[in-house]
């Protein structure tokens, strides 16, 4: 197993601010981008560096993580254990907000004061921990920005397979050489194994854990992958229009080999211990004061759920909207957070309220777990999907759900299958461009409100991505007499994702135009002799057909006068 070496090695034990003890293992091999190329920090913001020492990031930096939010990053069980199991020991820092390394200056660097380990990670399985930054991040939503958890998506269907997952890191860019980089790097891999399926490979349904951690790379033939120093980092996935974490670099069985993709900590699995919850919270509307002020009297109690986060939440977050949840306020605007379990309060009669759990680490900016208080649900799921296609886009149209769950709609996601492919709407159409050539696609769709998510529509009718066929490859003159000329060539690169019917075969004389020949072959015959019409020089093109079109013409060859 490889744990994507490190250009820092810690001489001495990690103490843990943990918050439950770290547990004695073996260790893996480490995680680099490999196929990857440079980028700047502003196409993944919530990249860091996790660093041994201060003052040269290059020399320090072994380890990838990201952003939850302004105190806290989420990274690699395995950075911040030793081989024998021990915690390193702080101080550590949290390089961010800059994509090269080569800086001495110290100041993109934050020092961190607490490391919690997932208690359940053994041998590589529950590979996430967390790091809290001494002082907050500077947040700034373009070279610093937190990553969405997946808190809505299904994981019984999130992400599927064929997914494109983003990945970045400072990690060796060399599967032959020690070849680390000063500068960000960055590669797309596909999800290989999807929810609920064991197999991955080489793996197997053995070698890895598919409830735990996610299996991505290049399918069959590898060539890009993370590797070491990458471990920690992100697995990117763009779900509509946010950018959602969706693994923690891990481990795997060399970096970018054939049948051997990278395994990553599966985020889904971890939700319950990253953001806390709340289960229950009721909402009693007393009515209005009496006194024309359009303001009623309401009740509010709640119920924590304990023992499954990194700490237990300890407060509740209680907002209002007075626009159908476009837009939000505290409730109780002296405190941000309110303890115990009950509250009565004033507040607008049109108003929908929410509330979430709080603790340490979600206490700034969240992410939270909203509940919305009242006789509100999520909406159930979109009606009647269907798609049309037209060349590699597809349209997808759909009808509103039949229960909005009492809210104003926030929105719908479509996503195809197979690949994962998302659209975020408000409207009830969509599309989706760049379907690969010859696969049938369905796609489905959830609605949104400010609840949550439904669950997903039934699939739309299939439709497969079909273009023009690329232009016949390699036209030659096998052989040419004064009666006769021998034509052949190659296949398309691309037959558009539909059979090539024909081949049409076009020539010329110096100064005339070009005709058509009669008797062109047809199908996979890619071989034609022709009869000259004259002892003139000739020229001769060809073009293919499938259903959807004609192709370009390939390239001109041509005959000596005979």
């Amino acid at each position: 197993m490889n744990i994507r070496p490190l250009r820092w090695i810690a001489a001495a034990s990690i103490a843990l601010f943990a918050v439950q003890p770290v547990v004695a293992q073996a260790t893996p091999t480490v995680a680099p981008i490999i196929g990857g190329t440079t980028t700047a920090i502003t196409a993944v913001p919530w990249q860091v560096g996790i660093l041994g020492g201060t003052g040269d990031a290059f020399q320090n930096q072994f380890c990838g993580g990201s952003i939850m939010n302004a105190e806290w990053v989420i990274t690699a069980a395995h950075c911040v254990v030793d081989e024998f199991g021990s915690p390193i020991e702080p101080p550590l820092w949290v390089f961010a907000g800059a994509a090269s390394l080569d800086d001495t200056s110290g100041a993109n660097e934050y020092e961190v004061d607490g490391v919690y380990v997932h208690p359940d990670y053994v041998g590589g399985d529950s590979d996430i921990a967390l790091l809290h930054v001494a002082q907050p991040l500077p947040l700034n939503g373009t070279t610093m920005k937190a990553i969405a958890l997946p808190i809505h998506q299904d994981p019984d269907f999130w992400p599927m397979r064929g997914t494109d997952v983003v990945v970045s890191g400072w990690g060796n860019i060399s599967t032959t050489d020690t070849d680390y980089p000063t500068d960000l790097y960055k590669t797309t891999l596909d999800v290989i194994s999807g929810p609920l399926t064991a197999g991955c490979e080489n793996y197997g349904t053995d070698g890895w854990n598919y409830i735990t951690e996610l299996c991505v790379g290049v399918p069959t033939t590898g060539g890009r992958d993370t590797c070491q120093g990458d471990s920690g980092g992100p697995y990117a996935i763009k779900d509509g229009n946010t950018w959602t974490l969706a693994g923690v670099t891990s481990w795997g069985d060399g970096c970018a080999v054939a049948g051997s993709p990278g395994i990553a900590s599966r985020v889904t699995t971890f939700v319950d211990w990253l953001v806390p919850d709340l289960t229950s919270a009721t909402l009693t509307n007393n009515g209005d004061t009496g006194d024309n002020s359009n303001r009623n009297s309401y009740d509010f109690s709640w119920e924590y759920a304990t023992g499954s986060a990194v700490a237990d939440p300890a407060a509740a977050r209680l907002e209002y909207s007075t626009d159908g949840g476009t837009s939000w306020e505290l409730f109780n605007s002296d405190a941000d957070e309110l303890t115990g379990n009950g509250l009565n309060g004033w507040g607008p009669a049109n108003a929908i309220f929410r509330m979430a759990a709080v603790n340490e680490l979600n206490r700034v900016n969240g992410p939270y777990r909203w509940t919305v208080l009242g006789d509100y649900t999520v909406p159930s799921a979109p009606q009647s999907a269907a798609a049309t296609v037209s060349g590699t886009t597809a349209t997808i149209t759909w009808s509103a759900p039949a229960n909005s769950g009492n809210l104003p709609s926030t929105g719908y996601i479509v996503t195809a299958n197979p690949g994962g492919a998302t659209c975020a709407t408000t409207n009830r159409t969509c599309t989706i461009a760049g379907l690969p050539l010859g696969v049938a696609h369905t796609f489905s769709v959830v609605a949104t409100n400010v609840q949550g998510w439904s669950t997903r529509s039934g699939s739309s009718n299939a439709v497969t991505a079909r273009t023009v066929p690329s232009a016949p490859r390699f036209l030659q003159v096998r052989s040419a007499t004064s009666r006769s000329v021998w034509l052949q060539w190659s296949l398309p690169a691309s037959t558009g994702g539909a059979t090539v019917t024909d081949y049409r075969v076009y020539y010329k004389t110096a100064t005339g135009a070009w005709r058509r020949v009669t008797g062109d072959p047809v199908s996979t015959s890619r071989s034609y002799t022709f009869t000259r019409p004259s002892r003139a020089k000739l020229w001769f093109k060809v073009v293919a057909v499938n259903s959807v079109g004609v192709s370009v013409a390939s390239t001109t060859v041509s005959t000596p006068a005979r």
